[in-house]
């Protein structure tokens, strides 16, 4: 730009005077780190920083560089030094270029901030730090991001000066390298991690004692349903021994009537059965002791003829009788189905299977199958009419008798 006389006159004709100067009237009062406070924050600096702490953008020529996020070098001071052991502070700032683009309202501004970190006993780092926006809406704008941006590079500049771990260490490629072989894995947070604000919480601490409450009444009312369906009713008690054997006599005229066609060669296990009929128990005198000694036997299968020889045991133990095998198949008898299996069958199946007549080999005569119509009912034996075979269908051959 030049005047009416010739002159050169410069763009700006005085510096800027800088902003955020003020001199100390005092000085400050400095505390000492003890011995143990001092190797714990060495052992801390000397260490790097993990994936989870470093973050990458794309800089110039399609390289990447990385970095640590303002708000993450502010948390690893805050854990390296605590809280009240540092102090960041603004020395000065200073405008670089501020153009304004016609009438457009359009500006643009860069500045440069000189910023000190100090720690609770007088150590401290200075450094800068740099902020420009370009081509802003306006003033204002440009310059709240400026000096933001600034100041939190002139921070992060200011920590990494004291250890690796405050991102000093992003500088050495060796270890940059290594970090990128670890594996990033995202923090979860758990709800007792938040602040949340009192109100809220005491809300929420109502809602998890009432929630709590219904789900303790729910068990309780559960428990008391699965007591009241397992209430003990009237249990199966097994018979115990007989203490006295009460022999009944039949009457004599009870035992004319009896018809001698009734009498088998299996009379032996009919005769069990009315012992086993006749015989009554009398009951203990103590109850009690009486359902202790029932609650020690055990049942178990045996054979019919030994029946009355186990209850008429009195240790009820029946380990010397001999148990009835409920899985013996006999060999000799001819099967069309496997009794071990209990599958549908097919009437096809056994249609074919079952011959209906006997057939004697040696003479080459038919016989019907032997059929015992006096034993259907062993209940009814006695009183009951001889049964007569049933009679002969009409057409049918009568059975051819051997004569020998």
């Amino acid at each position: 730009m030049s005047s009416s006389n010739g002159n050169h006159q410069p763009r700006r004709p005085t510096k800027p005077p800088l902003q955020h100067v003020k001199e100390r009237s005092q000085p400050q009062q400095f505390r000492q780190f003890t011995e143990q406070e001092t190797l714990e924050i060495q052992t801390k600096l000397n260490k790097a920083l993990g994936p989870e702490y470093v973050s990458e953008r794309t800089a110039g020529g399609g390289t990447t560089v990385q970095y640590i996020e303002g708000w993450k070098a502010l948390n690893l001071a805050n854990e390296v030094f605590g809280f009240n052991g540092w102090n960041s502070e603004v020395v000065s700032c200073e405008i670089d270029y501020l153009d304004t683009h016609g009438n457009t309202g359009r500006c643009s501004l860069g500045l440069s901030v000189v910023v000190r970190v100090t720690l609770k006993d007088g150590t401290f780092h200075e450094d800068i730090g740099y902020g420009f926006f370009d081509n802003a809406r306006s003033k204002s704008q440009a310059f709240e991001k400026c000096k933001k941006e600034a100041y939190t590079d002139g921070i992060k500049r200011c920590l990494r000066c004291f250890g690796n771990v405050l991102g000093n260490c992003l500088y050495d490629k060796t270890i940059v390298n290594q970090i990128r072989k670890l594996e990033k894995s995202s923090i979860e947070y758990e709800p007792d991690d938040f602040h949340r604000d009192p109100i809220y919480a005491e809300r929420e601490r109502k809602k998890q004692m009432m929630e709590q409450r219904e789900q303790e009444e729910r068990e309780h009312e559960a428990r008391r349903e699965q007591e009241r369906l397992q209430a003990p009713g009237e249990a199966f008690i097994t018979p115990r021994s007989p203490s006295k054997v009460v022999q009944h006599m039949n009457k004599g005229k009870e035992a004319d009537d009896i018809d001698e066609s009734f009498h088998f060669s299996d009379d032996g296990a009919e005769e069990e059965h009315e012992l086993m009929v006749n015989t009554s128990t009398q009951t203990d005198s103590s109850e009690k002791k009486g359902q202790e000694e029932e609650q020690n036997h055990f049942p178990a299968f045996v054979a019919a003829k030994n029946a009355a020889l186990l209850q008429l045991k009195q240790d009820g133990k029946s380990e010397e009788i001999p148990q009835f095998d409920t899985t013996f198949v006999s060999p000799n008898i001819e099967r069309t189905l496997d009794p071990t299996k209990s599958v549908p069958v097919k009437r096809a199946e056994i249609k074919g299977k079952t011959p209906p007549l006997g057939v004697n080999h040696l003479h080459n005569r038919v016989t019907k199958p032997s059929t015992n119509h006096l034993n259907n009912n062993f209940g009814k034996r006695i009183g009951v009419p001889p049964m007569r075979p049933p009679r002969r269908l009409h057409g049918e051959e009568p059975p051819i008798v051997e004569n020998r």
